[in-house]
């Protein structure tokens, strides 16, 4: 049988397995070596895909790597900052009113308690007053923010510090076994004193009946810190502006400024500078400040900007008191969507009725329609006169409380019926409140005796 003829290849012709010609030097035309692995891989190509799938693990591997390192980042960033937030515990308060009933559609509404502290313990900023203030832990600014339970409307009510009403027995804020006796008159402000924020929730909800759902508690570095992180909070100083360099140290002309960190604490403590010099003249410019800085927090994507809110975060975390209930990043995140949803034209900001104290006129007392305030926030419903009633409705005219009939939601001293007849319940609310969607500087108190122009 003859045998088979293996024919040469041709000059040139590469042959699977063999090699190339001998007179073609790679090396010499490419001295990278490109055109040898290109020989070598045409002629092991299994090779190649070991290399290509040697690389995709190498580079899936860096990958999963860079993904745990910013997790771990992450993590260590929350754990950081809400490691430094103090929590007091409402676990041992007794009598506590029922929660709110669920609407229709099974959502409850939400009560928080936000108490601004005036201790000087551990504060930075010019103007804060002498060492007899040190170790106090007072109440000057309180307000009881409700959020209906379909999150569309909020009345957020002031309660002025020199308000005297009941207080129940707490547990003192320095002595867990010591109880602070209650008392059936004092300053609101001081419950906190005697007894920490546990203490200022127990006084508020045996005055209004209403389960007070989660606490904060901020310091004067927590307030600066925090306007300083938001980049600044507009505000309107009204004619012919404020000179108060002895007391708050406020010294500002009128109009609109943006303001942040001392400015911003000395507008929000000042009253000296206001025509009365009273707390509840504080509350009104307050309640502005707090529009423009909801505003500020809920326009332009500032919450949904990561640095802006570590920034935030990290200002207001080392400086505030919660329950423990607000103490992790879900349910802090959650109680923000909650207020965010809110339409600016929807929240109510007021003052609770109040009367000057016939026998202190540096006192006050609950005024006539107190008690009916409360009544709608128990019930879940918008306040007679405010835009969220005329929009969501409100409880029918014939079942309006004659006690805040008479009030009209007009927050302040109510003048007497010889003076003025009482208001119909849909009527406008009064001077001391203010809708979220009101001008910055309508509405506000008249200022003292003004020095110069600063």
């Amino acid at each position: 049988m003859a045998g088979i003829v293996r024919s040469r290849p041709c000059e040139g012709e590469r042959v699977s397995g063999e090699h190339v010609n001998d007179d073609v030097d790679l090396d010499e035309l490419d001295p990278r070596g490109r055109a040898r692995r290109r020989v070598e891989r045409a002629a092991n190509p299994t090779r190649g895909g070991r290399r290509r799938r040697k690389l995709l693990k190498v580079t899936a591997l860096c990958a999963a790597g860079v993904v745990l390192a910013v997790a771990a980042t992450g993590f260590y960033l929350v754990h950081h900052l809400f490691s430094r937030v103090d929590t007091v515990s409402l676990a041992r308060l007794t009598h506590r009113p029922t929660t709110a009933r669920p609407n229709a559609e099974g959502q409850t509404p939400l009560d928080i308690l936000v108490l601004g502290s005036q201790t000087r313990d551990g504060q930075h900023a010019p103007h804060l007053g002498n060492a007899t203030k040190n170790g106090t832990d007072l109440s000057d600014t309180a307000f009881l923010v409700h959020l209906s339970a379909d999150r569309r409307w909020a009345e957020i009510v002031s309660i002025p510090r020199d308000l005297e009403v009941a207080r129940p027995e707490c547990q003192s804020r320095f002595d867990p076994n010591v109880t602070v006796p209650g008392s059936t008159r004092d300053m609101f402000d001081a419950a906190m004193n005697y007894g920490g924020p546990a203490c200022a929730v127990a006084t508020v909800e045996q005055m209004t009946d209403i389960r007070v759902d989660h606490f904060v508690e901020l310091t004067f570095d927590a307030f600066k810190q925090l306007t300083d992180a938001v980049g600044g909070v507009t505000v309107c100083i009204p004619p012919p502006g404020i000179d108060d360099p002895n007391y708050s140290g406020l010294v500002m002309s009128a109009g609109l400024h943006t303001i942040s960190g001392d400015t911003a604490l000395e507008f929000v403590r000042d009253r000296h500078g206001l025509s009365l010099g009273m707390d509840t003249q504080r509350i009104q410019m307050q309640q502005m400040f707090m529009t423009s800085l909801f505003d500020k927090l809920t326009a332009n994507g500032t919450l949904e900007d990561p640095l802006t809110l570590y920034r935030i975060a990290n200002a207001v975390t080392s400086n505030i008191t919660v329950d423990p209930a607000l103490d992790d990043i879900s349910s802090m995140t959650s109680l923000a969507e909650s207020v965010g949803t809110v339409d600016r034209r929807y929240m109510q900001y007021i003052t609770v009725p109040y009367e000057l104290d016939p026998a202190d006129a540096n006192r006050l007392i609950p005024g006539t329609g107190f008690n009916e305030v409360w009544n709608y926030l128990r019930e879940d419903e918008p306040l007679p006169g405010s835009p969220a009633a005329a929009e969501f409705g409100t409880l029918p005219t014939q079942d309006v409380p004659t006690g805040l009939a008479a009030y009209a939601v007009h927050a302040g001293p109510v003048p007497s019926p010889a003076a003025s007849p009482p208001a119909s319940p849909s009527g406008a609310i009064g001077t001391e409140a203010r809708n979220g969607d009101d001008n910055l500087c309508s509405g506000l108190p008249a200022v003292a005796d003004y020095g110069g122009s600063p």
